[in-house]
C-alpha cells in the first residue's frame, strides 16, 4: 500500500471515529441514565466482535484485527462517558 493510499485509509477511519463519538454522544445523552446505556453498548459490541469471523481477514491476523475492532469500541465508549460526566459536573466558581 503507497504512503498516499495509507493516509486516505487512515483519515477515513479517522473521520468515521469522529461521526461515531457525535453519534454516541447524541444518542447517549437521550437516556436517563446515559453510562448504564454505553455500558450494555460496549458489552455487546465486544461480544459481537469476539464472536465474529470475518471471511476477508487471514486467520494468523484475525487477533489484531478483532483487538483492533474492540480498541476502536473502547475509545469511543470512553470518550463519551467522559464528556457525558464532564457535562454532569456542577460548574466550578472562579
Amino acid at each position: 500500500m503507497a504512503n498516499a493510499e495509507l493516509a486516505e485509509l487512515r483519515g477515513a477511519i479517522f473521520g468515521l471515529k469522529a461521526l461515531v463519538f457525535n453519534c454516541l454522544s447524541s444518542i447517549a445523552g437521550r437516556f436517563d441514565d446515559p453510562n448504564a446505556y454505553l455500558d450494555e453498548l460496549q458489552q455487546q459490541a465486544v461480544l459481537g466482535i469476539a464472536q465474529s469471523s470475518p471471511t476477508n481477514i487471514r486467520p494468523q491476523h484475525l487477533e489484531t484485527f478483532r483487538n483492533a475492532a474492540v480498541g476502536v469500541v473502547l475509545q469511543a465508549i470512553g470518550a463519551v462517558k467522559e464528556t457525558h460526566a464532564r457535562d454532569a459536573r456542577p460548574p466550578t466558581r472562579q
